[in-house]
């Protein structure tokens, strides 16, 4: 028969240890007898390794070798608890009681039974009872919140249950049976609490630390939220840790606000705090406000763990601005041990962006042959040798890129689009431009490369509706405008082209490129008449 599950769910919380309660009372309670002990032991053994029949065959045996002990009846009573034979359970528990009838945590198996057969009324006046005689005891009153708990009367069971933990506070199971009876009527904060005084006392609990340190912050209770993120992060984390879990948290879980606010809280008691610093400032950047975000890195401290990231931080927020700044910054994060790929990428970058070519391609091809398998190295080291050498040092390294990284979007288009500008290999041009549309299918400048590969093989129609394509996501690309004049010129269509040739031109860059536009318009003007 299977029972309710909050019989099951107060199981062995509800048993109690109590002081001595006069002569007779302690010698009913002695240990089994010498008859008793083989089988007492051996069906300890087998409730041990889980044969609970044969725990409570033998546990009937030991009773039988010595019917005076109260801890041989307990014992059986509690096996046939185990098995859910709940007038078995009773039968025993009653000649424990017989033998113990102050004893509260005796008393308390009976009921348990009892309950557990459904008999509730009977069960409550067996706790009722237990109360009178035993008014200091918290045994009572956990029980009458159990059998609270079986009706579903919520508001009876955390009432009774808060009357067993003020008795008794150092008893987990009750504790854990309060927030469960609290968490019923929905009471969020106070469950929490409840779920972490249990915790507190029993640390096989914490397990469900996660869960209530998410009910504590549903319910806006950030104390207890603090305290049980705290003990999640283990004994040797660092002050402050607690606060952090929870702004990470919060922060995954896109409630930016409440993050740094919980930051802002924990800077407030710990200002040299450098990890929640380095937080405060990513989720501020996340919001667009990097003006406060690099006065939070700039106040991370020197040598703390997160100083290195603080100076990464600090350099992708000037990089475009001033890429000088950028670069001594990640100067700074090497010398301070961030000596990582992404650090040599980053600081690389930075250099490319002020124009110290010959500085970043220095630094790029040492961390390529340190790092030969980072794609993201060998790729920007080809773009620095474009801009250093040229086209073909250039392609020689993109095409190293697919070898490293196959469907590289980049390195793919950047070989496609040159070999299409050159008429070469054009039929395999297109295949490394749709690899690279498969990897990043929003991509303008990559749709713009398969239009213009089209283009170079003599298909135009399809490649003016493919460049439209390209203009529709990168509508202020002026080279992405002059392909598709280029196509619309080649299928007749002048007034469009001419069109696309005049975008082109207000969009050029430079002088160089505006000239090559209209001598391309001009062109097609002419082949137009």
């Amino acid at each position: 028969m299977r029972s309710h599950p909050l019989v099951t769910g107060f199981g062995a919380l509800l048993l109690l240890v109590t002081a001595g309660c006069g002569a007779r009372q302690a010698d009913a309670e002695r240990g089994p007898s010498p008859a008793a002990v083989r089988p007492y032991t051996a069906a300890g053994l087998m409730s041990e390794s889980g044969n609970h029949a044969e725990a409570a065959r033998l546990y009937d045996d030991a009773a039988a070798a010595d019917p005076g002990s109260t801890e041989i009846w307990l014992a059986a009573a509690r096996a046939r608890v185990t098995l859910q034979e709940w007038e078995a359970a009773a039968e025993r528990a009653r000649r424990a009681v017989e033998l113990a009838p102050d004893a509260p945590r005796v008393v308390d198996m009976l009921g348990r039974a009892l309950a557990g057969g459904g008999q509730l009324e009977a069960a409550e006046a067996v706790y009722v009872d237990l109360a009178e005689r035993a008014p200091d005891s918290g045994v009572p009153h956990a029980g009458r919140g159990m059998i609270a708990a079986q009706r579903g009367d919520a508001e009876a069971a955390e009432a009774h249950l808060e009357q067993a933990v003020i008795r008794e506070p150092e008893r987990a199971d009750w504790w854990a049976a309060l927030g469960e009876a609290r968490l019923a009527r929905g009471r969020l904060a106070p469950a929490a609490q409840a779920f972490d005084e249990a915790a507190q006392r029993d640390p096989e609990r914490r397990a469900e630390d996660g869960r209530v340190m998410l009910m504590a912050l549903e319910a806006g209770d950030r104390e207890t939220a603090r305290r049980v993120a705290g003990r999640m992060a283990g004994d040797d984390a660092p002050p402050g840790a607690g606060s952090l879990t929870i702004a990470g948290l919060l922060a995954r879980r896109g409630d930016l606000l409440s993050a740094a606010n919980e930051l802002e809280w924990l800077l407030g008691r710990s200002p040299e705090n450098g990890a929640a610093r380095y937080m405060l400032a990513g989720i501020l950047v996340r919001v667009d406000r990097p003006d406060e975000a690099r006065r939070q890195l700039e106040r991370v401290p020197p040598g703390t763990r997160e100083w290195p990231d603080a100076l990464r931080m600090r350099a992708a927020l000037v990089i475009d601005d001033e890429p000088d700044l950028a670069v001594r910054l990640l100067g700074q994060a090497r010398s301070a041990g961030a000596s990582r790929p992404e650090v040599i990428y980053q600081l690389a970058a930075a250099l490319h962006r002020a124009g110290r070519l010959p500085e970043a391609r220095s630094e790029l091809t040492v961390a390529a042959a340190q790092w030969p398998e980072d794609a993201r190295l060998a790729f920007l080291l080809g773009l620095v040798m474009h801009e250093m050498e040229g086209e073909d040092a250039a392609l020689d390294q993109m095409l190293e890129v697919v070898e490293i990284e196959p469907e590289h979007a980049g390195a793919l288009n950047y070989v496609g689009f040159t070999w299409a500008e050159r008429g070469e290999r054009l039929r395999e041009a297109e295949g490394f431009i749709r690899r690279a549309l498969e990897a990043r299918p929003e991509d303008g400048a990559i749709i713009d490369s398969l239009g213009w590969v089209l283009f170079r093989q003599g298909e135009f129609e399809q490649a003016v509706e493919v460049l439209r394509a390209a203009v529709e996501k990168s509508p202020e690309e002026a080279e992405i405008r002059f392909h598709l004049a280029e196509a619309l010129a080649a299928v007749g269509d002048g007034a469009g082209a001419a069109a696309e040739y005049d975008r082109a031109i207000a969009l050029a860059d430079d002088d160089a490129e505006r000239a090559r536009y209209r001598a391309a318009a001009e062109r097609a003007r002419r082949r137009g008449r």
